[in-house]
């Protein structure tokens, strides 16, 4: 990493006041001691962190015969990673949908994505909490410039949108980094496993057969959430029809899989 992106790193990992409960969840999951009652309570000091685990772990995905109460079950149900991810999400400020920097629509990709992740996790039976945390966090670079250089990270998006050239050329060119890697960086400094931060690496790369699993529910969970909303811009050339053999499914499964993502976003309750 040169000078340059050190310092670029530097700026959009510092947080605002309003992270320090979200950034107290963080701390503790550093903690390899730590237990789900640990977590629990730190979760409380958050309304709406402790609410979103909650939904999360009543969600479909994990199966639940009887409703998880508290922020402790929730967090042992939904494990501690997507506790992390939660967490990073609210002290970055990326689940805040009025927030007027952030990309048109960002929240609202970011939730499809995790449901989109979620749904071809549990049917590729790989576990549903990974792929839906890095779901939720693949674009979180974009998000960072977003908030952090609102002026240049709108000018990029606008000179993307009015010359057809890639976001991520566009972005090296005026930052040195591209969302992406600015994005794996961060998930490396607040300590999320290797394979998120090799899926966020690895999102706009061509799409690879041989890739880690998690890295190919990725690249199709986002086409999904792209049919499902497109009003976020989309990077990739190949269509969902064509990129879901990459996770073993034939294209005429496209149109369902977008319909069940669709109905599963209002259960992860993370915008509203």
């Amino acid at each position: 990493m040169d000078a340059a992106q050190k310092e670029l790193l530097d700026e959009v990992l510092s947080l605002p006041g309003q992270a320090q409960t979200a950034l107290a969840v963080l701390r503790v999951l550093d903690d390899p001691e730590a237990s789900a009652d640990d977590v629990g309570l730190r979760l409380q000091a958050d309304q709406a962190l402790s609410t979103r685990a909650v939904y999360i772990a009543n969600s479909s995905f994990y199966g639940r015969v009887s409703k998880v109460a508290g922020p402790a079950e929730a967090a042992a149900v939904i494990g501690f990673d997507t506790v992390r991810s939660l967490a990073a999400g609210v002290a970055f400020g990326l689940l805040d949908s009025g927030n007027s920097a952030l990309p048109k629509s960002y929240s609202a990709h970011a939730t499809a994505s995790a449901a989109a992740a979620s749904i071809l996790a549990e049917r590729l039976h790989e576990p549903v909490g990974d792929a839906f945390s890095i779901g939720l966090l693949h674009d979180l670079g974009s998000a960072l410039l977003a908030l952090r250089r609102p002026e240049e990270a709108a000018q990029t998006r606008e000179d993307a949108a009015r010359t057809g050239l890639g976001l991520e050329q566009l972005e090296l060119a005026r930052f040195g980094i591209h969302h992406g890697t600015l994005g794996a960086l961060a998930l490396r400094a607040t300590r999320f496993p290797p394979e998120y931060v090799e899926a966020v690496l690895a999102h706009h790369r061509p799409p690879d057969p041989d890739a880690p699993v998690m890295s190919r529910i990725l690249i199709v969970a986002n086409a999904v959430a792209h049919r499902a909303d497109e009003a976020w811009p989309h990077a990739s050339t190949e269509s969902l029809e064509e990129l879901l053999p990459l996770v073993g499914m034939q294209a005429d499964s496209a149109e369902e899989l977008v319909r069940s993502c669709v109905r599963s976003i209002p259960e992860l309750g993370l915008i509203g």
